[in-house]
This record gives structure tokens, C-alpha cells and sequence, in this order.
């Protein structure tokens, strides 16, 4: 035989070998990646990268806490809300890769008249209305021994807060008692009984009843010389020009011994150009 017909038969013999080689790399390589617990977020803000403090939350619980998640299958359910319950599963994942065995997750395809469905109604998750006029569900319930969170109805409209939500039910849930801070405030957030100026009372203000929703929220009076030990975070809401300046050595002691503190401050406070001010007194 030719000396050329044998290089050639050995180029093509090679070159089969290689190409039978690639292939199964890539299978490996496609197997490798399917075991692995690897999710590329590629959301604008990266919706679905877990923040440190969700990651802290989780890795932090004493006991197990269990999420189940009620979501709709089927072909009615239109392709652009399949794809959004399915990032808001990949989120549940995450929460479980997060908390480990200290999160355990149930899914649940509720359909019509079944027991799925039954048990969706009891967790307190609502149905939502598609366009074809049928029913659809995507919720959570969060549970640890007798104490209950629902995420009734998720919504694409909150995409960018199903994180806060979820973490938030599974921190409740996990504590018996609610965190404590501190409110220090130089206008009336907690409301006021009677204000010898306007001869009038006043509610509190929205972010008040918002946090005495999560947390016990202890007032501090703005003239306090000392912040008390039991307060580890303070929310400080304009303390105004005529604060005492004893004010600023007791935040400082407090933030010196480890306290959180996050300050409000606007020079243009709406509600503070509002304040009736004391007869002869300058604005």
C-alpha cells in the first residue's frame, strides 16, 4: 500500500477517535454540572443571589423549619407565569442550600378539588385569577412546631422582594420572641395623645405600625442621657436643631458599646416644616 493511503487512513482513524472522545467529555462534563449545586443568576440586581443576611438567618436556625411551596401545573397556566413560579422555586432552592437540613422543602401542585388543594386553603394560600378565568396558585407556608407564616399570593409585581418576604416568614417563625429596638424620634412617629400647641392628637405614623409588626419597639426619649442595655439596634428620626447635647455623648457611648445605630436626618423633613413652632420662637 502507499505510504500516502496508510497517513491518510491514520489521519481519519484519529480524528474519529477524537471526535469519540469529545463527546463523551461533554457527557461527563453535562453529568458533572447536573449533580452539582450550581445556579448562575443572571437577573438584573441578581434577584436571586441570596444576601449575606438571608445566608446569616438561615445558617443560624436551632431547628429544622419547614417551607411548602404551593405552585399550579398545567397548560393553562400561561408560559411567561410558569417561567416566574419556576425563579421563585429556584429561590425555595436556595433557601435550602442556604439552611441545610434546617430547611425542609414540600411542593405541592394544587388542582382543582383535590386534596392539594384542600391543604393549600388551610395553609391560608389564595388562588389567583387567570385571564381564561380559572384558578392559579403560587404561595408559602412556613411552619415550626405550632407557629405559622403564609405567603398567601407571590406576585410578579414583588419579584424583587420575594427574598425579604420569605426570609422574613422564616424568621418569625423560628424565633418565640419578637426583636427588640429603639425609636428616638424629634417629631411624632409614635403619634402623639395631645399636643398642647395644636390642641389636637395624632396617629402614629405608618412606619410605626410597620414596626410594631416585627419588632417590640421601645421608645427613647430624645433628651436621654443613656441608651438602655437592652436596646442593640436604635432608629434615630430627626433629632432636630434643639436637641440636647447630651444626645450626642449617649450615642456615641451607645454605638461604642457595640450598638447598631441607623439615622434619619433631612434638612428638608416635610413633616418637620409642618411643627408649629413656640411663640417667638425663630423657624
Amino acid at each position: 500500500m502507499p505510504a500516502s493511503f496508510l497517513k491518510k487512513n491514520e489521519q481519519l482513524v484519529y480524528s474519529a477517535v477524537g471526535l469519540v472522545a469529545l463527546f463523551l467529555l461533554l457527557v461527563a462534563l453535562n453529568f458533572l454540572l447536573t449533580l452539582a449545586p450550581v445556579r448562575i443568576d443572571l437577573t438584573q440586581g441578581n434577584l436571586y443571589t441570596l444576601s449575606p443576611g438571608t445566608k446569616k438567618i438561615l445558617r443560624n436556625l436551632s431547628s429544622p423549619v419547614k417551607v411548602k411551596l404551593y405552585v399550579s401545573q398545567g397548560e393553562s397556566v400561561p408560559v411567561p407565569l410558569r417561567g416566574f413560579a419556576q425563579r421563585v422555586e429556584d429561590l425555595v432552592r436556595e433557601f435550602k442550600q442556604a439552611g441545610g437540613s434546617n430547611i425542609v422543602v414540600e411542593r405541592y401542585n394544587p388542582r382543582p378539588d383535590s386534596e392539594e388543594e384542600d391543604a393549600a386553603q388551610l395553609d391560608g394560600i389564595e388562588p389567583q385569577q387567570l385571564v381564561s378565568g380559572e384558578q392559579f396558585y403560587l404561595g408559602v407556608a412556613v411552619s415550626q412546631l405550632d407557629r405559622k407564616q403564609a405567603i398567601p399570593a407571590i406576585s410578579p409585581q414583588r419579584e424583587r422582594l420575594i427574598e425579604y418576604d420569605l426570609v422574613r416568614a422564616v424568621a418569625r417563625v423560628a424565633s418565640t420572641e419578637r426583636p427588640k429596638i429603639g425609636l428616638m424620634a424629634g417629631l411624632p412617629v409614635l403619634g402623639e395623645k395631645f399636643n398642647p400647641f395644636t390642641r389636637q392628637s395624632s396617629e402614629p405614623w405608618v412606619l410605626a405600625s410597620e414596626l410594631k409588626r416585627e419588632f417590640e419597639v421601645k421608645e427613647v426619649s430624645i433628651s436621654a442621657k443613656e441608651i438602655d442595655k437592652d436596646i442593640n439596634v436604635l432608629l434615630l428620626i430627626h433629632p432636630r436643631l434643639g436637641a440636647p447635647p447630651t444626645l450626642e455623648y449617649a450615642l456615641d457611648q451607645f454605638v461604642l458599646r457595640g450598638g447598631k445605630l441607623i439615622a434619619f436626618v433631612d434638612p428638608y423633613a416635610y413633616f418637620d416644616q409642618q411643627q408649629p413652632m413656640m411663640p417667638g420662637m425663630p423657624p
